[in-house]
C-alpha cells in the first residue's frame, strides 16, 4: 500500500474505480477514473469503461448502473492500466476510503509488473478527523454537509468530482476553523471493536421484507464507526447479530481487507462443507439495506 499523508495539497489526482465486488484477488475493475487538479481546480481528466473478465452481478449493476453490456468490447485493465498509472504520474492520489480503490490498483500492476506506491491522502480519514460530530462520514455524507450534487454516484468519474469538491470544501473549512489538517491525527488509534451486545435494534424499523430479516449475521472486517453503522441497520431492520460464525450462522457480512479472519475463513469452510452460510460483501449489503452508502 501507498504512504498516507493529511497534508493539506493544491495538486494531486483524484481516483476512483467501479469493481464487481470486494476483493481485489478474485474481483474485476468494471470502470477507471481519476481527475487532476491543480490550484484546486480540475484541469484534466481520465475515464473508461473496463471489461472485468467476468460476470457483473445483478446487485452491482442496481448499484452502479454498469452492467454486462456496457463493458462487452470494453478493454481489459492490463490494456488500459500503463496509461491510467502514465496519467497519474507522481501526483499524490486522493479517494475517499483511497485504500479500497489502491488495493485493486496496486494489484493489477504488481501482476503487470509495474512500480506503484503512491503518497495519498482520504477524504473519510479527514472527515472523521474534522468532524467528530457526525454520525456517518461516507461520500455522500460530505457531500451533504458541504451541498455538493450527489447526483451520478457511484460512477467512477462522478465520483472523483464530488471527492474533489469535499476535500477542497474540508480545506476551507479548516482555515475557517484556524485547523491544520496536517496535525490532524487519523490513523494510529486502533477503534474499540463493536460487539453485538453493544448493538440496541430500534424494534420499529423491523422489516420482514428484508433479506436479513431473522437471520443470523456476522460482520468481519469492519472496524469502529462503519461496524457500528452497518449492525446497527442490519439490527434494526431485523437481524440477529453474532459476533463469531458458527454451523447456526445464516449471513457473513465481510469488507475488502488485506488477508483474512477466522471468522471468514471459518464461513468458507462451512459454505464448502454445508452450503451455509451465505458470504456477502459490502456493496451488497448497502444494496440489501436499500442503496445507503
Amino acid at each position: 500500500m501507498g504512504t498516507l499523508t493529511v497534508r493539506p495539497f493544491e495538486d494531486y489526482t483524484v481516483i476512483d474505480i467501479e469493481t464487481t465486488g470486494l476483493k481485489s484477488s478474485t474481483d474485476g475493475i468494471t470502470e477507471l477514473s481519476a481527475l487532476r487538479v491543480r490550484g484546486g481546480e480540475a484541469v484534466d481528466e481520465f475515464s473508461t469503461l473496463v471489461h472485468p473478465g467476468m460476470h457483473i452481478p445483478s446487485f452491482i449493476t442496481d448499484l452502479t448502473g454498469i452492467s454486462d453490456a456496457m463493458v462487452r468490447g470494453k478493454p481489459r485493465i492490463g490494456e488500459v492500466l500503463p496509461a491510467y498509472i502514465a496519467f497519474l504520474g507522481d501526483d499524490v492520489i486522493l479517494g475517499h476510503n483511497t485504500a479500497f480503490d489502491l488495493r485493486f490498483i496496486e494489484d493489477r500492476c504488481k501482476r503487470a509488473g509495474i512500480d506503484f506506491s503512491p503518497m495519498y491522502t482520504d477524504t473519510m480519514k479527514i472527515g472523521r478527523a474534522l468532524y467528530p460530530e457526525m454520525e456517518h462520514h461516507r461520500l455522500s455524507d460530505l457531500a451533504y454537509r458541504f451541498d455538493v450534487s450527489y447526483k451520478g454516484a457511484h460512477r467512477a468519474l462522478t465520483d472523483c468530482r464530488i471527492t474533489a469538491a469535499c476535500y477542497e470544501a474540508m480545506k476551507a473549512d479548516a482555515i475557517r476553523l484556524g485547523l491544520d489538517i496536517a496535525a490532524l491525527r487519523v490513523s494510529g488509534i486502533k477503534p474499540k471493536y463493536i460487539k453485538a451486545a453493544d448493538i440496541v435494534p430500534d424494534s420499529t424499523k423491523a422489516d420482514p421484507a428484508c433479506a436479513l430479516y431473522g437471520k443470523i449475521c456476522v460482520f468481519t472486517g469492519f472496524e469502529g464507526e462503519k461496524r457500528r453503522e452497518y449492525m446497527q441497520l442490519a439490527a434494526d431492520k431485523g437481524a440477529l447479530l453474532a459476533d463469531r460464525v458458527t454451523r447456526k450462522t445464516h449471513i457473513l457480512i465481510a469488507a475488502e481487507v488485506a488477508g483474512t479472519s477466522a471468522n471468514l475463513d471459518k464461513a468458507r469452510d462451512y459454505e464448502k462443507r454445508f452450503g451455509a452460510p451465505q458470504i456477502i460483501g459490502e456493496r451488497e449489503f448497502i444494496s440489501v439495506m436499500g442503496g445507503r452508502a
